[in-house]
């Protein structure tokens, strides 16, 4: 009987450490065009298990809106030059208002960081700052807990956390 090489050993390892893939039937997937607000260009940046989801659309005019598709149709949520990022299982909708571009005499990036809300049930909830120009939301989770990113009154991004009206 021969024995077993360090090396055999190792790739058997490894063989059962990649986890197997498997691709759905072709019949199973489908591409839906969820329509726009009458203009020709629209985006979606989240979903949730209830088929809701949130993205961005321009109307006729070819102004950019916030928006959520729900039922088959593109509710517009009020939002002229506004942002929505995320959307959780009950429903609340996290985005940002954009504001003005500071002022930017560093290399790189420089971006407008506006202010972050939660819309729910059209009630618009801002979440404030960390002190600074703005804040822009990541994530929502189903507790209605926000993560992102908050601009300080140095210049510097800081993650935060807002919890029942509170960001830290």
């Amino acid at each position: 009987m021969k024995r077993m090489t360090w090396k055999s050993a190792l790739l058997i390892l490894v063989a059962l450490a990649i986890p197997r893939v498997s691709q759905p039937a072709s019949e199973d997937l489908a591409l839906h065009d969820l329509g726009t607000l009458g203009g020709t260009v629209a985006s979606a940046s989240g979903i949730n298990d209830r088929g809701q989801v949130v993205g961005f659309s321009t109307d006729a005019s070819d102004q950019g809106h916030a928006v959520l598709w729900e039922a088959g149709r593109a509710i517009d949520l009020g939002f002229e030059n506004g942002i929505v990022q995320d959307i959780n299982n009950r429903g609340q909708i996290i985005g940002n208002h954009l504001g003005v571009p500071p002022p930017c005499d560093e290399p790189g990036p420089c971006f407008s960081i506006g202010v972050a809300f939660i819309w729910e049930a059209g009630t618009v909830t801002e979440l404030g700052t960390i002190g600074g120009h703005g804040s822009y939301p990541w994530d929502i989770n189903n507790r209605g807990q926000v993560v992102g990113v908050g601009r300080a009154a140095s210049g510097d991004d800081h993650a935060f956390l807002w919890d029942a009206g509170t960001m830290t």
